[in-house]
Parts: structure tokens; C-alpha cells; sequence
């Protein structure tokens, strides 16, 4: 048996009951669902994945936060951004810490 691992965009949205359809469709259109994260560095690869919360804001695991670092690639649909700047929750200390798994990741330049 064999097990391939790869991340494949998606544009995923959720949707409320109470709101016009197409308001979350052209919200959709304007921040993609997925990044990339990756090493700034030749031949390091990817560090995780994350969504795009604002033009220059990216919602990620604690997990792969810790391993970023300002310098290193955001890439949304063809368009690559540096991160600025890594934000983790305050009490995220390891992996087991799942409750507190959240990290914010900000960019140099907006993705738009």
C-alpha cells in the first residue's frame, strides 16, 4: 500500500443561514482559503499551511508557527508574500497542547 501526501488548495467557505449566498461567494474571491508557508531557505520545503484571514494575515497551527520565521514564503494562488512577523497563543508550549493550537502569521506585503 501506498500513502501520498499533498496539499492541494481549496476554496472553502462556510456559509450561514441568515446571509445572501453570494456575499460569502465574493468574499471567497477576495481571500483564497489556503497558503503555503515554506522555508525561505534553498531546498527546505514546506512548513505548513494556513488561511488567509486578511490581506496580511494568515490563521495556522501553533505548530507550524513555531517553526516559521520572518523571512520565509507565504504563496497564495501564484502570489508569494514574506512573513513578517509569527504570533503564537500564549499558552500553546508543545504539540500535546491542542486546546491552544493557534498561531497567527503576518505578511511584509497584503496578498490581493
Amino acid at each position: 500500500m501506498m500513502l501520498s501526501c499533498f496539499a492541494i488548495p481549496v476554496p472553502a467557505i462556510i456559509v450561514r443561514h441568515d446571509r445572501d449566498e453570494r456575499q460569502f461567494l465574493e468574499l471567497a474571491e477576495h481571500f483564497p482559503a489556503t497558503a503555503s508557508i515554506r522555508s525561505a531557505g534553498p531546498g527546505q520545503g514546506l512548513r505548513g499551511m494556513g488561511t488567509l484571514i486578511a490581506p496580511d494575515w494568515i490563521l495556522t497551527a501553533a505548530h507550524v508557527a513555531v517553526n516559521t520565521r520572518p523571512g520565509d514564503l507565504a504563496e497564495i494562488s501564484g502570489t508569494i508574500s514574506k512573513v513578517d512577523s509569527v504570533i503564537l497563543h500564549p499558552d500553546w508550549h508543545q504539540v500535546a497542547d491542542l486546546k491552544n493550537d493557534i498561531g497567527l502569521i503576518h505578511l511584509e506585503f497584503p496578498m490581493e
